[in-house]
């Protein structure tokens, strides 16, 4: 195996404690979405490539452009989705405790499994979902975040986390579901600068370039996280779940999906 390849699966080992300072970070709303977006953030979502890996073994992606085509795809299918699901989780973090019930986040995750076919697809959203907890409790201590860890020690799906550790951390629905759509093109059109060797600059000017339709998508999603969780976006993204089932497969992997 490669170097590199060690160096990105050992993110994935739950035993490694990255956070050793529990003193919480006071930071709300854009600054919350700067550190959550931070590559260096140890959340482990660096060690993923959402698909792109075997897109790029396959053909089905070559060039800057496939890439541009296959983020803007994304954003606009389970990129909507997962954002409706952050700003739902944090509209529901952000409740009273008292009207916040336990019914209410099982619920959530019920649909958050629906909207996520691949059985692949599903373990690597509450494996990312745990990585990201397991830091989000360090950083921004609370209830909300301890009852996640406590209900779901498998992980809940990483978007539901994403969009409480937003909310404890002082931010809106609305910066929940940016953040999700910026991480939902940013994970693989930053996995394609490396895999394809493309130049930095042209890769950012792909996510510079969606970063209108991101805002749409946003927008939408933050409409949708007002009624029940039944309503919310559930569009999917085929050729990502197909993806994410032949990679699971493939020996010699960079990314570990």
């Amino acid at each position: 195996m490669e170097k590199d390849t060690v160096v990105l699966m050992e993110v994935e080992k739950d035993e490694k404690d990255t956070v050793t300072d529990s003193t919480p970070v006071a930071g709300g709303g854009r600054t919350t979405l700067m550190l959550l977006a931070d590559s260096r953030f140890p959340s482990g979502g660096h060690a993923h490539s959402a698909g792109m890996e075997e897109a790029v073994a396959s053909g089905e992606v070559g060039d800057l452009d496939d890439v541009a085509a296959w983020a803007e795809g994304v954003l606009w299918t389970s990129g909507l989705t997962t954002a409706g699901l952050a700003a739902a989780a944090c509209e529901l973090a952000g409740r009273p405790r008292d009207t916040a019930s336990t019914d209410a986040w099982s619920e959530l995750d019920t649909e958050a499994d629906a909207r996520t076919p691949s059985p692949v697809q599903r373990a690597v959203t509450r494996r990312l979902g745990r990585q990201l907890l397991r830091t989000a409790c360090r950083v921004w201590p609370s209830d909300v975040l301890d009852e996640l860890a406590r209900r779901w020690p498998d992980g809940p799906h990483r978007p539901v986390v994403f969009g409480a550790t937003t909310s404890v951390a002082g931010g809106s629905p609305s910066d929940a579901a940016i953040g999700e759509a910026y991480g939902a093109v940013a994970v693989p059109v930053v996995a394609a600068l490396r895999l394809l060797g493309l130049d930095p600059v042209s890769t950012t000017s792909v996510l510079s370039r969606l970063a209108p339709a991101m805002e749409e998508v946003a927008a939408v999603a933050t409409l949708a996280a007002c009624g029940p969780p039944a309503l919310l976006p559930a569009r999917s993204a085929p050729i990502v779940d197909l993806c994410a089932q032949s990679h699971s497969t493939r020996e010699g992997a960079l990314f570990a999906s």
